[in-house]
């Protein structure tokens, strides 16, 4: 397995670069200060202000995780939470992964498909997890951890630029208040596609087992 890296606010993996985050909710990047960059001992957080809310992204190491929250929220309801990428430079070709057994799941060519994707808009929604093969031909996946409370999706831009992934956790839309958490994500790279897809399952099946202690 090849490393992941994090500098300022570019996060890096398998040859692929991320970087221009931003906050994402019920589908749209809100007015927001930020972010502020901390780094801890186990990894960094990355915070937004929206008015008197945070929006918080903290990144840990070995393994690499997402955890990604709104706090202050006082009895407001979301139908859903997650990460816009700006930009995922480097990326020749992504993985959409159907979201049930027959659905399809197939990569895609950044380079060819741009012409067909108005006549094919599954090709530019995936769930639960993707693979991003780089220019060197290495690769990173970017996966949900737990897949039993929420749906999640990936929704893949790049029409008119490079290309740009926003990372969704589909809530139920039930009031909360203080805070509210979408479903953590892992990053892993690798020089080999199947390889680095067993073990992003691999750690699925970790999290599960935690999660039932």
């Amino acid at each position: 397995m090849t490393g992941q890296t994090m500098t300022g606010q570019t996060l890096s993996a398998g040859g692929v670069v991320f970087t221009d985050f931003a906050p994402l909710i019920d589908g749209a990047v809100p007015a927001c200060e930020g972010p502020q960059i901390a780094k801890r001992s186990s990894g960094w957080t990355l915070t937004w202000s929206i008015g008197a809310q945070r929006f918080v992204v903290e990144i840990e190491t070995d393994p690499m995780t997402l955890k990604i929250a709104l706090e202050g929220v006082t009895g407001g309801s979301v139908d859903s939470l997650g990460l816009r990428i700006g930009r995922a430079a480097n990326v020749v070709r992504y993985l959409r992964n159907g979201y049930t057994s027959w659905d399809g799941s197939y990569f895609v060519e950044l380079d060819g498909a741009r012409g067909i994707i108005a006549a094919d808009p599954t090709a530019v929604v995936g769930y639960a997890m993707t693979a991003l093969v780089s220019e060197a031909g290495e690769t990173a996946v970017l996966g949900f951890l737990r897949h039993d409370r929420f749906q999640s999706r990936f929704r893949f831009a790049f029409a008119e630029g490079p290309l740009s992934i926003d990372v969704e956790t589909l809530i139920d839309g039930s009031v909360r208040s203080d805070r509210i958490e979408a479903e953590s994500l892992i990053l892993l790279s690798g020089v080999d596609v199947e390889e680095t897809l067993r073990e992003c399952y691999m750690e699925i099946g970790r999290a599960s087992c935690r999660e039932r202690v």
